[in-house]
């Protein structure tokens, strides 16, 4: 039976001011699932959040309904501060800072003078403020913004508060530190934690600093607090990182961190009150209008608002926000979602309302497949099979084995069915292909003769169909299964989706590129790119989708790809589109995003891959993540602009979250080419961990590039 849980993409009003944000909207979760890293509360009903993919939102009546707002970028904007309700600005990456003399109705840029990343903004009126951030950046203004004066500092700046035009604090890294004069001359204070996070004074003597210590091997959290602006301090233990501090008196305060904690303070910081926050994702930021009204934001897009001092907060989120990982609409209406934790999810007006359904099962869903609006399967851990025969009201389950990990679920018809996955019994890892023919009652392994892991099934007729998998894996069978024969993809990577418009024309979307064939497999053409899932309508329309938010089409049968704007930065597992304007893609954080335009305008990537050379450089999310103990790390780098060659020296090295090495895994010159290291985290605490690729093109005139992406250890 349905649960009677609906979330609706019509409970929100989202206003666009550019036409790029049409391609693909949000239908779950709901406002929008990009990672919030800070909101401000302008008033009761009033409050602007920001944050990745340059993310601005706002509210005016207390969170039913958001207002999108585009400043062009997709950058990560990282703090908001008004010192009024219509003055007001945001800092973010490279060096952004936009301000707004209207409430946030219209956004300028300033120029800030840096291309160093800052944290945090601050001003005491309208003409003199600061911001902080990486590389010992402060910078400061008195005139409002039109300019910037960089102060000196040697010391990372995260936080930044003061209560006069002459005394501030910035905390970062693992210093403190403090002026007297307007920023003219920093003092040092050395508190003893790993890392600061967030500072806040009421006045000039109460003041709390929050961060992060290291204690018998783990990360926890501490609060220091003085009552004489700094001279001396005294610390309350936390048992995680705190992220984000207010106060709005010298008595009553509120503190965020990692894993969804909230905690409330009614004496200064001398004792603090666990407050339920209803969720274990990381609270970034949280700030108050007065004492009883609220908010709190963090990854995903979660949004928590009080209107009693926090006694009971509020989800202004609707959505799942676990992984989703397969999608599959039978006409543009009906469609279904499977993800982690046994989710179900259906909709019957094309997106506009999602309703869970009970799927009678706690683990993860990696495949789902209907063959009309009654009839479907779902597959995933723990060797389940699920089925419906009225679309999924009720789910029926079948264990099949042990050990089994089933990762793709086709079917040509209501009886006949093949799935696709792994063994993960430690003695006998392989692939293994399953096939029915009384609709799911009863499965027969196959013989694939593979010690390879299998993503991804299926078939242009009830004999002809394929197989991808680990290690650049392709079967075929041309009897229904019976025998499977390998053929040569060209490529050692992960093949994790495979869709054939005819007997003849397929392709798969990998992590060494989208391959192509139009002989039924007996050769394939890398077309280029990174992939986790791929569908065509015809022989020429198609798109791909995968990690970091990409979304591609072609019109030319893959000849060359466009990319599409999704909005978001979170990886992408599966796209479906019902006809040439309707689609869909589902993935991490619970996102669904939908387009009736076909995913809007495509440019022509000019500098398409039609060779085996990539052409750009990228740095892959950690896969599985969270993981335990080992994870993979993919990258690719780029061949050097025409006219030059050579190696490229490369490191990639793992840090933890106070920015201390853990391990380097490349230290060493490379060719342009795709590369996966494994990182065993062997004798290592539970944690957030950062890993960061170097990439120096020595001679080319290029760049170098950097990029750095979290991922979590879990014991």
């Amino acid at each position: 039976m349905f649960r009677k849980i609906i979330f609706s993409s019509v409970l929100f009003i989202f206003f666009f001011t550019a036409s790029i944000y049409s391609q693909w909207f949000w239908q779950s979760p709901l406002p929008q699932g990009n990672d919030l890293m800070d909101i401000f509360v302008i008033d009761a009903t009033t409050a602007i959040a920001v944050g990745r993919m340059g993310t601005i939102i706002k509210t005016s009546d207390e969170g039913t309904n958001w207002e999108f707002q585009n400043i062009g970028t997709n950058l990560k904007l990282r703090s908001i501060y008004f010192i009024d309700p219509n003055n007001g600005w945001i800092v973010g990456d490279g060096g952004t800072i936009i301000n707004t003399t209207d409430g946030g109705t219209h956004w300028s840029s300033q120029i800030s003078g840096t291309s160093n990343i800052l944290e945090s903004v601050y001003f005491v009126d309208d003409n003199i403020g600061w911001a902080v951030g990486w590389n010992g950046t402060i910078i400061k203004t008195t005139n409002g913004g039109d300019s910037w004066i960089n102060q000196i500092s040697n010391y990372r700046g995260k936080s930044v508060h003061f209560i006069d035009i002459k005394t501030g604090w910035v905390v970062g890294g693992n210093k403190v530190v403090k002026t007297t004069d307007g920023g003219i001359n920093w003092s040092v204070i050395d508190l003893g934690l790993n890392s600061y996070y967030s500072v806040c004074f009421t006045d000039s003597n109460f003041g709390w600093i929050a961060g992060e210590v290291s204690y018998q091997g783990g990360e926890y959290g501490m609060i220091y607090r003085t009552t004489d602006g700094g001279a001396s301090w005294v610390g309350h233990f936390f048992d995680h990182p705190i992220f984000s501090i207010f106060f709005n008196d010298n008595s009553i305060g509120w503190a965020v961190g990692w894993f969804g904690q909230i905690f409330k303070t009614t004496d200064g910081g001398i004792s603090w009150i666990y407050q339920p926050s209803g969720t274990e994702l990381d609270l970034w930021s949280i700030h108050f209008n007065d004492e009883n009204n609220g908010w709190i934001v963090g990854d995903n897009g979660f949004i928590l608002v009080t209107t009693d001092g926090g006694n009971n907060w509020t989800n202004k989120n609707s959505g799942p926000m676990v992984w989703l990982n397969s999608i599959c609409f039978v006409n543009e209406d009906t469609g279904w979602v499977v993800g982690w934790g046994g989710t179900i999810l259906n909709t019957t007006n094309s997106g506009d309302n999602w309703s869970y359904q009970n799927s009678t099962i706690s683990g993860g869903l990696e495949s789902i497949y209907f063959i009309d609006n009654n009839k479907g399967w779902a597959v995933g851990y723990g060797s389940t099979v699920l089925k419906t025969t009225n679309g999924g009201e009720n789910w029926v389950s079948n264990i099949i084995g042990e050990y089994l990990s089933l990762q793709s679920v086709y079917f040509s018809d209501q009886n006949i069915g093949w799935i696709a996955g792994k063994n993960i019994h430690y003695l006998t890892h392989s692939g293994i292909i399953l096939k029915t023919v009384d609709g799911g009652l009863n499965w027969d392994i196959q013989l694939s003769d593979t010690i390879d892991y299998l993503y991804s099934i299926t078939f242009s007729d009830v004999n002809m169909g394929w197989a991808v998998g680990k290690n650049g894996t392709i079967l075929r069978t041309t009897n229904g299964g019976m025998n499977w024969e390998y053929q040569d993809s060209g490529v050692n990577g992960y093949l994790y989706s495979i869709y054939f418009e005819d007997s003849y024309t397929g392709w798969i979307a990998g992590n060494r590129g989208i391959l192509k064939t139009t002989n039924s497999g007996l050769s394939w053409i890398n077309q280029g790119y990174h992939a986790k899932s791929v569908y065509f309508l015809d022989i020429n329309t198609g798109w791909a989708a995968g990690f970091n938010g990409t979304i591609l089409k072609t019109t030319n049968g893959g000849f060359t790809w466009g990319s599409q704007f999704s909005g978001t930065n979170h990886n992408i597992y599966s796209i479906f589109f019902a006809n040439y304007n309707t689609g869909w893609v589902v993935g991490s954080g619970g996102i669904i995003l939908k387009t009736i335009d076909g995913g809007g305008v495509v440019p022509v990537d000019e500098e398409q891959n039609s060779e085996n050379t990539p052409k750009s450089y990228f740095l892959e999310q950690n896969y599985p993540n969270p993981f335990n103990p080992s994870t993979t790390i993919r990258f690719t780098i780029s061949d050097l602009p025409a006219g030059r060659q050579g190696l490229q020296f490369t490191t990639l090295i793992v840090y933890d979250l106070l920015g201390r090495e853990v391990v380097t895994l490349v230290n060493e010159e490379k060719s342009a080419g795709n590369y996966e290291v494994e990182f065993s985290a062997k004798g290592l605490p539970s944690g957030i961990y950062f890993y960061q690729l170097h990439v120096y093109p020595a001679g080319s005139g290029a760049g170098n590039y950097v990029e750095t992406k979290k991922m979590v250890l879990l014991r």
